[in-house]
């Protein structure tokens, strides 16, 4: 944890403009003036319609192809979950932009429960869509495929602001399992170069950054009373 901490000085010391620190009743009810998990779902699910309806006029497809590539596209998203959270928030900056990443990232760990700090902002996953389709697009030969991949990919990541909000604001947290809850607030509050994943732990334990045996019963007090 030390590491992540000592690259981005924010996380232990808030920066002059950052919010004044609020009390755990404030924290979760807090509102901003509309709610930031509408940001993904504004954008990214009329563009999985949109790619849905012109993959249906184009036509080519098989059925198959219909319910086998959204799939792998939302298998996909869950090692790209992995991969971002570890090599893209959490290690030293490479460049100005995952600077700027990464200090938003970091002011999530200090505000974990703040709503303007849960939710990805459009200046990276926009990007980081349009490379994803780009790549799919080279890797397969066809725009059309890589759509649908592409689709899955999308349900995948709004699947992930969707369970990520859940956890810390509390909302519908009791219908998520409680291990996965705990996963993440293990990463919080125990220990933050581990357990990575969000809506499945399974990169975790394919890479060894699963919870420690020691430590996976109960993260933490704060954690515990977290999923409360």
């Amino acid at each position: 944890m030390d590491a992540f901490r000592d690259t981005l000085p924010s996380v232990t010391e808030a920066p002059a403009a950052a919010p004044r620190p609020m009390t755990e009743a404030q924290s979760l009810t807090h509102r901003p003036r509309w709610s930031p998990i509408w940001r993904p779902m504004m954008l990214f699910v009329p563009l999985v319609l949109t790619l849905v309806l012109v993959n249906g006029v184009v036509g080519g497809l098989s059925v198959w192809e219909w319910i086998g590539l959204p799939m792998a596209g939302l298998f996909l998203w869950t090692l790209l979950e992995y991969l971002i959270h570890a090599f893209a928030f959490h290690p030293r900056p490479l460049s100005g932009w995952l600077k700027e990443v990464q200090a938003s990232h970091a002011m999530h760990h200090a505000y974990p429960k703040r709503p303007e700090y849960i939710v990805a902002r459009y200046r990276f996953t926009v990007p980081v869509a349009v490379l994803i389709f780009l790549l799919l697009w080279l890797l397969v030969g066809d725009w059309q495929r890589a759509s649908l991949i592409l689709v899955g990919t999308m349900i995948g990541y709004l699947a992930y602001e969707a369970v990520h909000w859940s956890i810390h604001r509390r909302w519908a947290v009791r219908f998520l399992p409680r291990r996965l809850v705990l996963h993440h607030l293990h990463h919080h509050f125990k220990d933050d170069q581990r357990c990575y994943g969000v809506t499945t732990p399974l990169w975790d334990y394919v890479f060894g950054t699963g919870p420690k045996p020691s430590r996976v019963e109960r993260p933490s007090s704060k954690a515990d009373e977290a999923v409360r």
